[in-house]
């Protein structure tokens, strides 16, 4: 039977629960969870660190999405960190000219993607070796979890050099706690024993979140990405409803290539320090 795809909704509220696994953990982090509205602010002197989603008034126009965009905004710049909120297709336009007034400076776009999972069975032959969890990298290309501080300390180093970020920053979220949570998944790929690229699945109501995607930046555009993509896709294959991420403009064209397609077009707003 044909997979079908859940609500924006769905993708949405599960995209906040994520944020907030994540940015929730930090000491200095504030975060808003609401059927219509999420908001992760880690309080870390990170724009991209610091976000919201708004996709939806409160039930019979009680909170409407203006208050929540205003109080996002509010609390971000308490911290005087910077970051950015999202606001979904359908109250994008109308929530425009108070983002604008807030002072708020449009990102490109940043559309939510989704697929259903791949559609043969997951009993085929990987097309990555898929190590345990204390499993030795091997010749060639291998994929094994996170689940030491060592391997975390080298996911963070391929993430920090991916994404440019401040050494030890990104550190304060990933954190080696964060390994013990079910619902996160941390993989790590190597290359002849070196680790080289890198992706978070977090699932959540039979929906998988991907996040923290990332190749060493000498090594991109040689299909390294791609082959990491797949074989996760396929670990999940077989017990979920639907993948989900966000995506930059370039990064999409590698996830349409993979079966995503865009299911809503978000619109980030910045929120300057």
């Amino acid at each position: 039977m044909p997979h079908v795809l859940p609500t924006v909704e769905e993708f949405y509220r599960a995209m906040g629960r994520m944020i907030v696994r994540f940015y929730g953990r930090t000491p200095g982090s504030r975060c808003v969870l609401t059927p219509h509205a999420i908001l992760g602010c880690s309080g870390l002197g990170s724009v991209f660190l610091n976000c919201g989603v708004v996709f939806g008034d409160g039930p019979g126009d009680r909170d409407p999405a203006e208050r929540r965009l205003r109080e996002f905004v509010a609390l971000i710049r308490e911290r005087d960190v910077g970051g950015y909120v999202c606001l979904s297709e359908r109250i994008q336009q109308r929530l425009e000219p108070l983002a604008r007034e807030l002072g708020l400076q449009p990102l490109p776009p940043v559309p939510l993607m989704a697929r259903t999972p791949p559609d043969d069975d997951g009993t085929g032959s990987p097309l990555i070796p898929v190590a345990g969890p204390e499993g030795e990298p091997e010749e060639g290309r291998v994929l094994g979890l996170v689940t030491s501080e060592e391997s975390l300390a080298q996911f963070l180093a391929v993430s920090e050099a991916a994404f440019d970020l401040p050494p030890g920053l990104y550190a304060q979220v990933v954190t080696p706690d964060l390994l013990l949570d079910p619902a996160v998944r941390i993989y790590l790929l190597r290359v002849d024993g070196r680790a080289v690229a890198c992706v978070c699945m977090v699932e959540d109501d039979g929906l998988v979140g991907v996040t923290g995607m990332a190749t060493l930046p000498e090594l991109q555009g040689r299909g390294i990405g791609g082959s990491l993509l797949a074989a996760v896709l396929r670990e999940y294959a077989s017990r979920v409803r639907a993948f989900y991420l966000t995506a930059s403009e370039a990064g999409q064209v590698l996830y349409r290539r993979h079966g995503f397609s865009v299911v809503d077009s978000a619109t980030a707003w910045v929120v300057l320090p």
